[in-house]
């Protein structure tokens, strides 16, 4: 978005902050627009306070869980996604996230477990069963085809899952 996008963005938020005083999710629309400027600190300065403000919705420790995961501190990232599972904890996208950062620290247990429930919560997607493929490959462990050839029955199409499935038959 450029500029001018931005300021149309910023300006319809003010008016529903008139119209809505003290409402989180105006804080959370302010935080996206900050995060697509690049402008980092502010977007997660409004994270912060639409926390404050309804600390029992579990999209918003998601939301700030993404933003810290960009700025590398995973640490934290890691806290709000388990905060945000304990509020929605039927949601696989969370444990799906978690997951992932689980795997970049080489945590391959606990992001097995937690791509494992994803699946379980919602055992059509692809995507689910490739990170799983992914993780299990990383650890040479051939269950990784089983899970490449789900995400292809699940998704024809899906190149990356042909790339892996291939790759685990020449290793």
């Amino acid at each position: 978005l450029g500029k001018r996008e931005f300021d149309v963005a910023f300006e319809l938020i003010g008016r529903i902050e008139e119209r809505r005083p003290g409402f989180y999710l105006i804080h959370l629309l302010r935080a996206a627009c900050y995060s697509g400027k690049g402008e980092d600190d502010l977007a997660l300065s409004e994270l912060n306070i639409a926390i404050e403000k309804n600390p029992g919705a579990g999209m918003l420790y998601h939301g700030r869980a993404q933003l810290l995961i960009n700025l590398e501190n995973h640490d934290a990232a890691l806290s709000d996604l388990t905060k945000a599972i304990e509020l929605s904890s039927k949601n696989p996208a969370l444990y799906a996230g978690r997951a992932s950062l689980f795997a970049t620290r080489k945590e391959w247990e606990k992001a097995l477990a937690d791509i494992s429930y994803a699946i379980t919560l919602e055992p059509e997607s692809a995507d689910y069963f490739f990170e799983r493929a992914s993780i299990y490959a990383e650890l040479g462990d051939k269950h990784g085809i089983d899970d490449y050839t789900r995400a292809l029955q699940i998704f024809p199409r899906y190149e990356n899952a042909y790339i892996g499935l291939a790759s685990m038959y020449a290793s």
